[in-house]
C-alpha cells in the first residue's frame, strides 16, 4: 500500500487552498476546512485514507472497531483541514498567526537558547496538529532556523516550501549539500529543524515505533552525535479553545556506542519513544498520510 500525493500537495491544490483561505473569514474558513477534510476522509478507496486508517490502527494498539477507526480517520482529515486554513489564512498576517499560538514555558526557554546561538540545537518534529504554523510562529519570534524538508519535493511541496519561508527561516530540501550546511550550522551554535515520522524506503536501520518496526529517518541521530548538538522534540496540539499549544521535550541525550547499528537504532528509538508521548494523547491530530507500517493488515474491511 503506497500513498500518492494528494490534491493539497499539488500546485493546483496549494493555490486553491491559498485562495480560499485568504478570502474566507475564520469562522467560515475553519468550518469549511473541517467539512472538506471530513468528506475526504470518507473516501476509503484512496491510498491516503487507507494509510491513515492503518497508522491509526497501530497507534490504538489494535483496539479500534471498524466504525471507530472510520470516525478516527475522518477526524484526522478534519483537523488537517482546519490546520491548512489557519496556515494559509495567516501567511501575510504575523500578528494574527502568533495570536493563535500558546508557547509553553518549556518552549519559551528553548527559543531563548536558540537565539543565543551558543549551542547547536536539533529541533525535531512530528506531523501533529499544525506543525507548519508552529514552525512559522517560532521563526516569527526571532529564532533563526535552518529547516530540512522532504527531499526532491514535487511541485506542490516546492510551492509550500516557498510559502513557508519567513525572515529567520531557511528551508532546504534534504540533499548532501543541505546536510553539510546543517552540520556547519549546528557546529556554529545554530538551530536545525527536521521531521522524524515520515516513512522512508530502503533504510538499513529499522526502528521500533508504537511497538512495530518501521522504516523512518535516522539521519538526525548521526548528525546529533557528529556535532554534539542538543536534541529536542517540538510538541504541537490544538486545544479545546481552538488555539495551538506548542511545547518542548528534551534535551534527549544521545548515547555513543561502539556498534554503529546499535548506536543508531537505540538513539532513534529514544527519540521516537518521546514522539509517542506527543502523538498518543491526541492521535486524531497526527496528520501522517503515508503508511508508516506498510505491512499492516486490518482485521476488517473499510
Amino acid at each position: 500500500m503506497t500513498a500518492r500525493p494528494s490534491l493539497a500537495e499539488s500546485r493546483v491544490g496549494v493555490r486553491l487552498a491559498l485562495g480560499l483561505a485568504r478570502t474566507l473569514p475564520p469562522r467560515l474558513g475553519v468550518r469549511l476546512g473541517e467539512l472538506l477534510g471530513s468528506a475526504y476522509g470518507r473516501l476509503a478507496h484512496l491510498p491516503q485514507v487507507q494509510a491513515v486508517c492503518a497508522n491509526q490502527w497501530v497507534v490504538s494498539g489494535g483496539s479500534l472497531s471498524a466504525a471507530s477507526l472510520r470516525r478516527q480517520t475522518r477526524a484526522v482529515f478534519r483537523v488537517d483541514g482546519r490546520a491548512l486554513y489557519h496556515f494559509y489564512h495567516h501567511l501575510n498576517d504575523p500578528a494574527g498567526l502568533l495570536a493563535l499560538v500558546d508557547f509553553d514555558p518549556s518552549y519559551e526557554e528553548l527559543m531563548a537558547r536558540c537565539r543565543e546561538e551558543r549551542q547547536g540545537i536539533l529541533l525535531l518534529g512530528t506531523h501533529t496538529a499544525n506543525f507548519d504554523l508552529a514552525g512559522r510562529a517560532t521563526a516569527l519570534r526571532d529564532v533563526p532556523l535552518l529547516v530540512l524538508s522532504y527531499p526532491q519535493p514535487p511541485g506542490g511541496y516546492q510551492l509550500q516550501n516557498q510559502l513557508r519561508q519567513v525572515a529567520r527561516a531557511e528551508i532546504e530540501p534534504i540533499s548532501p549539500s543541505a546536510l553539510r550546511q546543517a552540520v556547519e550550522r549546528l557546529r556554529s551554535g545554530g538551530t536545525v529543524v527536521t521531521g522524524i515520522d515520515r516513512p522512508i524506503h530502503g533504510s538499513n536501520y529499522p526502528v521500533q515505533f508504537f511497538g512495530r518496526l518501521a522504516q523512518l529517518p535516522v539521519g538526525h541521530v548521526r548528525m546529533a552525535l557528529k556535532t554534539k548538538a542538543w536534541v529536542y522534540l517540538m510538541g504541537a496540539r490544538y486545544q479545546p479553545n481552538g488555539r495551538l499549544r506548542v511545547w518542548a521535550l528534551g534535551p534527549i541525550p544521545m548515547r555513543p556506542d561502539e556498534d554503529l547499528q546499535r548506536e543508531t537504532t537505540r538513539n532513534a528509538e529514544a527519540i521516537l519513544a518521546a514522539a509517542e508521548e506527543i502523538i498518543r494523547p491526541a492521535p486524531q491530530q497526527w496528520s501522517m498520510f503515508y503508511p508508516v507500517w506498510p505491512d499492516v493488515q486490518l482485521p476488517f474491511s473499510l
